[in-house]
C-alpha cells in the first residue's frame, strides 16, 4: 500500500520595489523564477527545480511533500517561517531591487536582532530620504511614509491537501472589543504621503492577521490531536452569526426537501410497478363481468317466473 504524505505550499510575499513589479505582470517567468531562486538561497531555504515554481500577483511558491526524503528541506521552511516576524533580514531580502547573497554562516544569519538597531537601506531609498529632509520633512516620517512595507514569508497546508475536521476562528476581531489608538506624532509632507503611510499600515495589519489565523488553526490542530480542550474563540461579529443562522436554516430546509423528494420518488416507483404489473388483470376483470350477468339474468328470470304464477 502507498504512503500518502501531505502536501505543503511554501510561498514568499514580496513587497517595495519587488512587490510592484510582480504585481505588474511585466517579469517573464524566466525573471520570476531567478529572482525567487536568489531569494531562497539568500535566506538559506535551498533550491528547487524551476518547473515547480508558481506565481500569483507579489506571492511566489512552490508545491513540496514533506516525505522521508524532504524532510531536511521541510524544516528550513519551517525555520523561516518560525522566524519571519523576528528577523529584520526578511523584510530587505523581500523589498530591494539586486539581491546581494552576502554568503552568512547558518548560525550568523538567524541570530538574535538587536531591537535598536535599524537595518541597512538601499541606496536608493537613503537618498529619498535626504531629498525629504531637504524639504522639511523628518527622516523619521520619511521613513514610515515611504519605506517599504514589512514583508511576510509564511509556510501555510495546501488547501487541496487532506485536512483534518477544524473550527478556524476569526481571531480579526479580537482587537474590537478594545480602543484602537493611532500615532498622533506624525508629521506628512503631503496628503498623498498620509495616504500611502495609512495603506501601507492597512496591508501589514491585514497580512499580521493573516498570519495569526494560520498560527491560531495550528495551534488548535495541535490540543485536537492531543484531545485537550480548545479555549473558545472570541465573539463573532453578527453579521457573520446571521449569515451562518441562514446557512443551518437552508441546510435544514434542503434536508427536509431531499426527504420528500425520496418518498415521492418511492411512490412514483410504486405506481410504475402497478401499472406494469396490475392486481387485477383484464381477463380475471372480464369473467367478473361475465359472472356478474349470468346472475342477473337468473334474478331477472326467477322473478318473472314467480310473477306469472
Amino acid at each position: 500500500m502507498r504512503t500518502m504524505y501531505p502536501e505543503w505550499f511554501f510561498q514568499l510575499h514580496y513587497a517595495g520595489q519587488k512587490g510592484a513589479r510582480l504585481e505588474s505582470g511585466t517579469l517573464s517567468h524566466h525573471s520570476v523564477c531567478k529572482m525567487f531562486l536568489d531569494d531562497l538561497a539568500a535566506l538559506r531555504a535551498g533550491q528547487v527545480k524551476a518547473d515547480k515554481i508558481t506565481q500569483i500577483g507579489s506571492t511566489i511558491g512552490l508545491t513540496h511533500v514533506d516525505d522521508p526524503k524532504s524532510r531536511i528541506q521541510h524544516k528550513r521552511y519551517m525555520k523561516i517561517a518560525s522566524q519571519q516576524e523576528l528577523d529584520p533580514d526578511f523584510a530587505d531580502v523581500m523589498s530591494r531591487e539586486d539581491i546581494i547573497d552576502d554568503r552568512k554562516p547558518l548560525s550568523q544569519k538567524w541570530t538574535s536582532q538587536d531591537p535598536d538597531k535599524i537595518p541597512d537601506r538601499p541606496a536608493s531609498m537613503q537618498a529619498a530620504d535626504d531629498q525629504a529632509v531637504g524639504r522639511g520633512s523628518t527622516a523619521t516620517t520619511q521613513l514610515a511614509t515611504t519605506g517599504p512595507l514589512v514583508a511576510r514569508i509564511s509556510l501555510e497546508e495546501d488547501v487541496f491537501g487532506p485536512h483534518e475536521s477544524q473550527t478556524v476562528a476569526n481571531s480579526a476581531e479580537a482587537t474590537t472589543a478594545q480602543e484602537v489608538s493611532l500615532p498622533g506624532n506624525l508629521v506628512f509632507a503631503s496628503g498623498s504621503d498620509k495616504i500611502q503611510w495609512f495603506t501601507e499600515e492597512l496591508l501589514k495589519t491585514r497580512k499580521s492577521i493573516h498570519t495569526a489565523q494560520a498560527q491560531e488553526l495550528a495551534f488548535t490542530r495541535e490540543l485536537e490531536k492531543l484531545d485537550a480542550p480548545v479555549p473558545p474563540a472570541t465573539e463573532e461579529p453578527t453579521e457573520l452569526v446571521n449569515l451562518k443562522a441562514q446557512l443551518k436554516a437552508t441546510q435544514e430546509a434542503l434536508e427536509a426537501e431531499k426527504g420528500l423528494h425520496q418518498l415521492s420518488k418511492r411512490r412514483l416507483e410504486e405506481i410504475e410497478e402497478e401499472c406494469r404489473s396490475p392486481f387485477v388483470v383484464p381477463a380475471l376483470l372480464k369473467a367478473f363481468v361475465q359472472i356478474a350477468d349470468l346472475s342477473h339474468a337468473a334474478t331477472v328470470t326467477t322473478r318473472n317466473g314467480e310473477a306469472g304464477s
